[in-house]
């Protein structure tokens, strides 16, 4: 055989770096922000504007955004989502730290995996994300083991100004290696990532560069969480983060568990499966790293689960260690020789189509629930397809090896849970329509938040000849995200009650309320809140969402009234009684 040529590791790295950013800012603020991400970018809004409200418990997002809107403005979400994609871009450097201890061919598959993963996307893209957290904390480690004391400080601090999520993620890695350093020989030498054969430092070495790197973390928490000593209220937001998290042992307000699970299995199956074949593999043959990253992931998840505020966005704590142990066992499925390498590709390919097969007959099956026969038909189809693939690997076997039928198994597999990595992908990172159906956010989606915005934005510039100038009052819907639309009218008022002794211009009120001078407005009902029913669907609507992405949903309606004197070509001062 001949010997491999080297991986130009730099350019890989700079291409998996730069395609992670690419799917992190695209179309990044073409979404609204749901209530959960509003509730967060009004506190950096507000601190942007001279006002001093209550510090919440992410600091970091919340004062590094101020600097943003105080800078460049509020006009849209993209700058509300900038910092969390920014930072979750940073994942790729993770495995590049650690290559010499997971392989540089398993840590360039990790990093671009991570790159791609649905769910990092997804809180890469979202307001009040625990990414800053996640990517502080991992970077942080990794960055310290590596010996870079003074970053590592840095991006310690910003993970624990990153919110609640910090303290779970610190308890799955702290236990998980703890647990490991216990039980497996040799686990000492992970302590470092400088290589095999590096010298341990000296204790007072040691103690150095702990203190620098202690002097860094104190310094970034006070100048970041003070904005730089403008903002001295902000450093309250790190006992908040912590509070929060304490809290949450005795609140729960979390997700069930079928959620997490559901989560883990739907969104990340290669990782899943792959990962659990290395872990076993690793646990078998005494593997240092495999038993490591297993036990990480391990110790994360039962954290995650225990936790009774628990939600679907602290997976992001399992799912690094479980590409690391997936990226692993997917690298020693590439060393093949040259003869077995074609009837591998055969056998590849064979289950590419015969996945494709399945998955047209499983979208077929799904739109025909309703008939019991003709499900029957295509789940038939289906179980002939993988009966087709176990004959087709018994003849290839026999006919050549065992190794050949693994590789081009896992070839095939892998390619197929790929392209369905990039559909759920795509889902979850809010490229479609809304986010109605992912699992990974938080809040209901606005759908027609754009037909409000430009329908008040209408009104004000035939009326006053600009937008943003016009009086409007929201009674009775205490909405975050509502009020970050209308964020820039001076004239919005939000209130529990209309009085009879004011007209506004244009008054948004639920769909069961109408204003005191009903008789002057005209009213447009219109769909606010769109929430996924999780908890009343079947196993048909679950198929469903698997192979579509959608669920049924409950829809919350407002109704938005206008004066009747501010429709164009209207007499001004009359008034009009029409039907809402």
């Amino acid at each position: 055989m001949k010997p491999r040529k080297p991986l130009n590791e730099p350019l890989l790295y700079l291409i998996a770096f730069c395609l992670a950013l690419f799917v992190r800012l695209a179309s990044l603020g073409n979404t609204m922000l749901t209530d959960y991400e509003a509730s967060y970018a009004l506190q950096a809004l507000n601190i942007s504007r001279g006002a001093h409200p209550l510090m919440g418990s992410q600091p970091g997002y919340v004062l590094l955004t101020s600097i943003l809107f105080f800078l460049f403005g509020s006009g849209n979400q993209f700058l509300a989502r900038l910092w969390p994609a920014l930072f979750g871009s940073l994942v790729v450097i993770i495995p590049w730290i650690w290559r010499k201890r997971l392989g540089k061919l398993p840590a360039m598959i990790m990093a671009f995996a991570l790159a791609f993963d649905p769910g990092l996307l997804a809180l890469s893209r979202q307001v009040g994300s625990p990414i800053l957290a996640v990517v502080g904390l991992w970077l942080g480690l990794s960055l310290s083991a590596a010996g870079s004391w003074a970053l590592a400080g840095i991006l310690l601090g910003l993970g624990l100004l990153g919110g609640p999520s910090f303290w779970l993620g610190a308890i799955g890695l702290g236990g998980g290696w703890l647990i490991s350093r216990r039980w497996v020989d040799g686990a000492r030498e992970l302590e470092t990532a400088q290589g095999a054969g590096s010298a341990e430092p000296s204790a007072p070495s040691h103690r150095t560069s702990l203190a620098r790197l202690l002097y860094f973390a104190v310094g970034t928490l006070v100048l970041v969480g003070s904005l730089f000593f403008v903002y001295p209220q902000g450093l309250s937001g790190i006992f908040e983060g912590l509070h929060s998290f304490l809290a949450g042992w005795i609140t729960p307000d979390g997700v069930p568990l079928a959620t997490i699970l559901l989560a883990l299995a739907v969104y990340q199956p290669l990782a899943l499966i792959l990962g659990l074949w290395g872990a076993v593999r690793g646990w078998r043959h005494l593997d240092a790293v495999d038993r490591l990253l297993s036990m990480i992931a391990g110790v994360s998840l039962f954290a995650i689960l225990v936790y009774p505020s628990r939600q679907v966005s602290d997976l992001a704590w399992v799912l690094l260690p479980l590409w690391g142990l997936a990226a692993r066992e997917a690298s020693r499925h590439l060393d093949i020789s040259p003869k077995e390498l074609i009837p591998a590709v055969g056998q590849a390919l064979l289950v590419i189509v015969m996945a494709g097969f399945i998955w047209l007959n499983l979208e077929s099956m799904v739109m025909n629930l309703a008939s019991p026969s003709t499900t029957g038909l295509y789940a038939g189809f289906i179980l002939g397809a993988l009966l087709l693939t176990l004959l087709t690997s018994i003849l290839i076997g026999w006919g050549w090896s065992s190794r050949v039928v693994r590789f081009g198994l896992v070839w095939g597999s892998s390619a197929a849970l790929i392209l369905y990595l990039v559909s759920v992908a795509s889902g979850a990172g809010g490229y479609r329509d809304a986010f109605v159906s992912s699992l990974w956010l938080r809040g209901a989606s606005e759908p027609h938040a754009n037909l409000v915005l430009q329908t008040v934005n209408d009104f004000s510039r035939w009326n006053t000849g600009v937008v943003d100038d016009l009086g409007v009052q929201v009674v009775g819907v205490p909405s975050p995200s509502l009020q970050w639309l209308l964020r820039n009218y001076t004239g919005v008022q939000f209130t529990g009650h209309l009085s009879s002794a004011t007209a506004p211009a244009i008054v948004i009120t639920p769909k069961a309320q109408e204003p005191a001078l009903s008789a002057s407005y005209r009213g447009e009902a219109l769909t606010w809140y769109e929430q996924p029913n999780w908890s009343q669907m079947l196993a048909g609507d679950f198929l469903h969402w698997i192979v579509y992405q959608t669920t049924p949903t409950t829809k919350t309606a407002i109704i938005l009234w206008v004066r009747s004197d501010q429709f164009p070509g209207s007499n001004q001062g009359t008034s009009q009684n029409p039907n809402p």
